[in-house]
């Protein structure tokens, strides 16, 4: 199989074109990919910089994320064609994710999560963001593995299941061995930042045959510190912020957040999420001057 070094990391000749296209989107051949949910949110982070998206559901609550609808992902690969004139989905990654909580999945999860993977394939999504482990802290190989060949020839993203791994440098090894493409990780720290000694090492212990991507409250103030530490060259990030639409009615004080929940929602009936413009320009402009 031929093989190639994009950005400083693994691709194989069964990627698409356009993947290593817009991984040089950003100077000195750095990617951004910016986490949204909605498919407005991932036309506009592409449109201001961002080299990929990961596009996902229920981000709102601190939950970190599950498998969006198959009407999201073809819409948000509508919006990247008619935005980017783009080949089919050519900067699209979806979270397969049945649910929030640990990622020890069943066989029926594991049954749905195949079911997604070739949902985001006909939906015209590039690629997939998957993982799962073992009740003692292992990638689950076994299950992981039909995951990752139903994707091809999508791209393959281990997300950040592989923080909560027993022993990173063999999960490393077992993500390599698995074929995926890059590494989605905080270094099991709270934020890439206070983890990047640990991401830097997986850099060195990778040698280019999977990207290690440092994710975990990336901003523009910390992304080249991030880089510097850690030698990565592809950086995940969060650019959303909150808008309050006050032209909307809304009678009473009922709330769609349970009790647990109402404390950490920012938004209410009158408020969505958005693509922070701002930021996303600001995270691309701290790369750029790398």
């Amino acid at each position: 199989e031929e093989s190639g070094n994009v950005a400083g990391c693994h691709t194989s000749s069964i990627k698409q074109q356009n993947e290593k296209l817009v991984s040089r989107a950003i100077g000195n051949n750095m990617l951004l990919e910016v986490c949204v949910d909605t498919p407005r949110a991932a036309a506009v982070a592409v449109a201001h910089g961002a080299g990929r998206v990961e596009l996902c559901a229920d981000l709102a609550y601190g939950a970190g994320g599950t498998t969006p609808s198959y009407g999201a992902v073809a819409a948000a690969a509508a919006a990247l064609r008619r935005k980017q004139q783009l080949p089919r989905g050519g900067q699209l990654h979806v979270l397969v994710r049945p649910r929030p909580g640990n990622f020890v999945y069943d066989e029926d999860e594991l049954a749905a999560m195949l079911e997604d993977v070739a949902a985001a394939k006909r939906a015209g999504a590039s690629g997939v963001v998957l993982g799962a482990l073992t009740r003692d802290g292992r990638v689950d190989v076994a299950a992981c593995a039909p995951l990752v060949a139903a994707a091809r020839p999508l791209s393959v993203t281990f997300h950040r299941a592989f923080d909560f791994v027993a022993d990173p440098a063999s999960a490393l090894e077992d993500v390599i061995a698995l074929g995926a493409d890059r590494v989605l990780t905080s270094g099991r720290a709270t934020t890439a930042l206070e983890g990047a000694p640990a991401i830097a090492a997986l850099v060195r212990q990778a040698a280019g045959r999977v990207c290690v991507m440092p994710g975990g409250g990336i901003t523009a103030a910390n992304v080249a510190v991030v880089r510097e530490l850690t030698g990565a060259t592809e950086f995940h990030a969060s650019a959303t912020k909150w808008v309050r639409d006050d032209t909307i009615t809304v009678v009473g004080s009922a709330t769609l957040a349970s009790a647990s929940c109402v404390q950490r929602w920012e938004g209410d009936a009158c408020s969505t999420r958005a693509c922070d413009v701002d930021k996303v320009v600001a995270l691309v402009a701290a790369l750029k001057h790398q």
